[in-house]
């Protein structure tokens, strides 16, 4: 199971309708945004990805998304003020993540070149694995618009060492409708 956008603590059902799957959250807290749980689809190794930010690949067509987001700021908990979708697809060897966050402004996207880890603000997608599936322990991997990455490994519930550096790849595209990412 997958956790996604800013809420590792909390798994959630979900219905699946058509390509979309419809979130029901019965966790809400304070301070973090819901996020829905889903279930990745297993692709062949052949199907691979090329990581260029743009989702064009026919593989992309297989996999649910995920939609029914909630916003964290400025209204925590509110239904989110712009579509967001994230897909996952997996092999043996790869967990792929394709996000599209659409903006009704895409010229006004916050989205500052600076180094990785860095707190700035900006647009922010968050994925987090809930690997051990036990809600305590998650891996959160950041990307914003222009392909700045941020990781931090969560233990024991409520703490968390920003200082984890993972070995990820991603690549991000700025477009008329949004931004885009491949993980």
């Amino acid at each position: 199971m997958v956790c996604l956008c800013a809420n590792v603590f909390a798994q959630n059902s979900y219905q699946k309708s058509g390509d979309t799957i419809n979130v029901k959250t019965d966790d809400v807290r304070r301070g973090t945004a819901q996020s829905p749980a889903m279930e990745a689809v297993r692709i062949t190794e052949g199907n691979k990805v090329n990581l260029d930010g743009f989702l064009n690949e026919d593989v992309w067509l297989v996999a649910p998304k995920a939609t029914q987001f909630t916003q964290r700021a400025p209204d925590d908990g509110s239904t989110a003020s712009e579509r967001t979708e994230i897909q996952l697809l997996y092999t043996d060897s790869y967990i792929y993540v394709g996000i599209r966050a659409y903006d009704s402004a895409p010229d006004s996207i916050q989205a500052p070149l600076f180094r990785r880890d860095g707190s700035e603000a900006s647009d922010w997608v968050y994925v987090s694995f809930d690997s051990y599936n036990d809600k305590r322990t998650a891996f959160t991997f950041a990307i914003n618009p222009r392909g700045v990455q941020k990781d931090v490994l969560h233990y024991d519930d409520t703490n968390e060492d920003i200082l984890w550096d993972a070995v990820w790849e991603a690549k991000t595209n700025i477009n008329d409708e949004g931004w885009s990412a491949e993980m």
